[in-house]
């Protein structure tokens, strides 16, 4: 809980995106639970579908399928 609020997610999300243009990928997909659907909204990620995820036990969760595109002119200013 200290760290909350603090960036944290934040750096990570964009290392894995920086990563993700270096290898020339064009759009990130995701299944986020609905409660940091506002985080990645924030971060340009767009709804595709709300949905539901079951666990093992039979038990549905609600869950938001998520995707970015990439833009190609970042490509080159990674790294």
């Amino acid at each position: 809980p200290e760290y909350t609020r603090r960036g944290v997610g934040t750096r990570l999300l964009n290392a894995v995106e920086k990563e993700a243009i270096f290898q020339q990928n064009k759009k990130l997909k995701l299944v986020s639970s609905t409660t940091a659907e506002p985080f990645y909204q924030a971060n340009g990620y767009q709804v595709v579908e709300h949905s539901f995820h079951t666990l093992r036990s039979g038990i549905q969760i609600p869950c938001v399928y998520m995707e970015k595109t990439l833009n190609e002119t970042d490509f080159s200013t990674v790294y």
